[in-house]
């Protein structure tokens, strides 16, 4: 009985002790077990709405793209309201985007369509808000951003506000020039902006020597024979037009002429511009023959009515281009001889401008 009585004495200690204050302690510090696990279903919770975040980022990513595309097909085949409502979405799920980069790059793609659809306010405002994105980021100074800058520029040159366009397309250049990169073709492409604005603020010396140096870097980058080259030399040779140096306006004009017609088809814009930009320059050469000597019965004065002639037919004006020919033949019919080929080839080439006007 005594026996049985220590034994359960020493049961009771036993159990006591495995529950000691320095036993509760001990477990204290090792925490409960099951501890762990409302850290890991936070821990769990939060790597979800990561992957979430980063899943809704990617479709926005892959959204505002795909509408985009949508966009330009939709414009290409003039479906305009359908086009608009694509823009519409596509900046919708740009904005969405978080990373800065990310926003930036998307709101300076969509710039570019505006811009092509000219809509200037809203390609100033897109190309705006990425910028103030990109400042943010270090390295802002890098091609991609100048050729942004650029882009700004040109939207503000053609709304009208060459100030301002001058003021970014000079911060472009300098981008360019820090990084050592003048001998590339968006130097030269950003050299002929700034010339046009200058152009247009009526600074034509510099304009001249911008267009020089856009010139000769875009010969070098991509050969004297680049359409690129061609567009550059066109819009030199509008320059020396409204400086009245018309000997030098012919000279490039021609230039850009010979390569445009070896590589473009007569419908394609840049061609027509040619042809444009080559009558502007006959229309003033006449008119300076005429102001110089009001006596119209001229060689030289046939000769560029009849080069006007031609190139009024070329542009599809058939009105102007008879009547030009008109002029030319009367007074040609007074300089040649009744039977000189010369004047049957003109003879001709009036009445096939007559019959197509005709029809």
């Amino acid at each position: 009985m005594h026996r049985l009585f220590f034994i359960l004495i020493l049961f009771l200690s036993f159990c006591l002790g495995a529950f000691s204050p320095a036993s509760a302690a001990e477990h204290a510090k090792s925490g409960p077990s099951n501890a762990g696990e409302p850290k890991a279903a936070g821990k769990s919770a939060a790597d979800a709405s990561k992957t979430e975040a980063a899943k809704s980022a990617e479709e926005d990513e892959k959204s505002w793209k795909e509408l985009l595309e949508s966009a330009s097909r939709f414009y290409e085949q003039g479906k305009l309201n359908e086009a608009s409502e694509a823009m519409e979405a596509a900046l919708g799920a740009a904005e969405r985007l978080r990373a800065d980069g990310s926003r930036s790059n998307a709101f300076f793609k969509l710039a570019e369509q505006y811009l092509y659809l000219k809509q200037y306010e809203r390609a100033k405002t897109l190309i705006q808000e990425g910028l103030s994105l990109q400042r943010k980021i270090p390295g802002f100074k890098n091609i991609a951003n100048a050729n942004v800058l650029d882009n700004l520029a040109q939207a503000y040159a053609r709304s009208g506000e060459p100030l301002e366009a001058s003021k970014f397309e000079k911060e472009a250049l300098s981008i360019y020039e820090s990084l050592h990169k003048t001998e590339t073709h968006d130097y030269a492409i950003a050299l002929s902006n700034h010339a046009n604005t200058l152009r247009q603020l009526k600074e034509y010396k510099d304009s001249e020597q911008f267009f020089a140096k856009a010139v000769a870097v875009e010969q070098k980058v991509d050969g004297k024979d680049s359409l690129e080259l061609a567009k550059i030399l066109l819009n030199a040779g509008g320059l020396y037009c409204e400086m009245d140096k018309l000997d030098s306006a012919k000279r490039l004009l021609d230039r850009a002429e010979k390569i445009i017609q070896s590589k473009l088809s007569p419908s394609h814009p840049l061609y027509l511009l040619s042809i444009k930009s080559e009558r502007v320059m006959y229309k003033k050469r006449l008119d300076a023959l005429l102001k110089n000597d009001s006596n119209a019965i001229r060689p030289e004065v046939a000769s560029v009515v009849l080069r006007l002639a031609a190139l009024y037919e070329n542009e599809g004006d058939l009105a102007q281009s008879v009547a030009a020919y008109k002029q030319a033949l009367g007074i040609e019919e007074q300089l040649l001889a009744p039977d000189s080929p010369e004047l049957q080839k003109i003879k001709d080439a009036y009445l096939a401008a007559l019959k197509k006007f005709s029809n």
